[in-house]
């Protein structure tokens, strides 16, 4: 198995649990932490307002199996993370700073709310409940006042 390879485990479990293509980045295999037995894939996972935070993914070099994934973070950088939550106001909604804000609807912060949890939890093989996407469509057919154009409604 190639780091490259372990890359795409990690990448394809984040998938296969739910998680959108936006929410994780940056996959890249250190091979100082790595050794004969696994590999340990660095990688940035973003949290339901969009920040990134440091992850590592620990892969069996022979069989492919993700071991381990975990908050990866130094204590300096969680120190840094948590002042940084206290003056954002996508942390604290009561500042107001409407430059700071993305508008976006309260359905896709419900759904990256949703991924965050399933990313919080790295438990490979979770099922995440994509009910959130279901009614989206059904709620964007039901404005179409009757029309069934499902193909061009879904929410990807």
């Amino acid at each position: 198995m190639t780091p490259q390879e372990a890359e795409d485990i990690v990448r394809n479990d984040y998938k296969a649990r739910g998680v959108n293509e936006y929410q994780t980045l940056n996959y890249k295999t250190n091979l100082e932490r790595s050794n004969e037995h696994e590999y340990y894939v660095e990688h940035l996972v973003r949290d339901a307002v969009g920040t990134p935070l440091k992850r590592c993914a620990i892969v069996n070099r022979h069989n492919g199996t993700i071991i381990n994934i975990f908050d990866d973070m130094s204590e300096k950088d969680k120190e840094e993370f948590e002042a940084f939550k206290k003056r954002s106001p996508k942390y604290n909604p009561g500042m107001n700073n409407h430059d700071e804000t993305d508008g976006e609807s309260e359905d896709i912060q419900h759904h990256d709310i949703d991924n965050n949890k399933a990313i919080q939890n790295d438990i490979p093989d979770q099922k995440v409940d994509d009910k959130n996407d279901k009614n989206a469509v059904n709620k964007e057919e039901k404005h179409d006042n009757g029309a069934n154009n499902s193909e061009e409604t879904k929410v990807k």
